[in-house]
């Protein structure tokens, strides 16, 4: 629209298409997991110190309140309910950075990372509500550096939960047969050939 307000928008249904490409990125694997995470490293690092100062003590007594929510649905055993609590803290603090672009590149990491969720399955970081504990009291005391950090265990711990999670899920998969393990080199198919036929490896001579 024309005027000190205006220029091009991005809208709801062509925000919808922004953030669900990521996620169909990392469906087709066109993109790792440490990609993703690495991304979300970067992306929600910078982001945070924004949110540090620019979010209201309103938005910040919404994250506790998740946090909140998300120990119980953990204590409770209500699993799917801990997954949408933990991916909608992400987006809430995306949304403190007061930036609508920012808010949008954020939903579609956490879109990624729930497709990525519904390939491998989900568990609760091991330290996952204290370091969310952490950022919160360095969210309130507007403390960039402590709120970065907070964030990046966050991150880090939880790359490592799905990198692991991948592993045993591909793992399951050989294992039935429905895909087939990656080509062996030459070396580990002929010491795979001799396991198999139960002939000691030949001694190498010199000559």
């Amino acid at each position: 629209r024309p005027g000190k307000y205006g220029g091009t928008f991005i809208t709801g249904g062509k925000a919808s298409v922004v953030s669900g490409a990521m996620s169909d990125l990392l469906r087709l694997g066109s993109v790792s997991i440490a990609e993703l995470f690495e991304a979300r490293q970067w992306i929600q690092g910078a982001l945070v110190r924004a949110a540090c100062e620019r979010l209201t003590d309103e938005q910040i007594d919404a994250l506790e309140q998740n946090v909140n929510e998300a120990e119980a649905a953990h204590n409770e055993e209500r699993f799917a309910d801990r997954i949408r609590i933990n991916v909608e803290f992400h987006n809430l603090l995306a949304e403190g950075s007061a930036n609508a672009v920012a808010a949008i590149v954020v939903r579609g990491l956490t879109q990624a990372w729930q497709a990525l969720m519904a390939e491998v399955g989900s568990d609760q970081v091991s330290g996952g509500i204290t370091y969310r504990r952490e950022l919160l009291r360095a969210l309130r005391a507007r403390d960039e550096e402590g709120a970065a950090r907070a964030l990046s265990k966050i991150l880090r711990t939880s790359e490592s939960l799905y990198k692991d999670l991948a592993k045993r899920r591909a793992q399951e998969l050989i294992a039935s047969g429905v895909v087939s393990p990656p080509p062996m080199t030459p070396a580990k198919a002929m010491k795979a050939a001799r396991a198999t036929l139960g002939a000691a490896p030949r001694k190498r001579t010199t000559g």
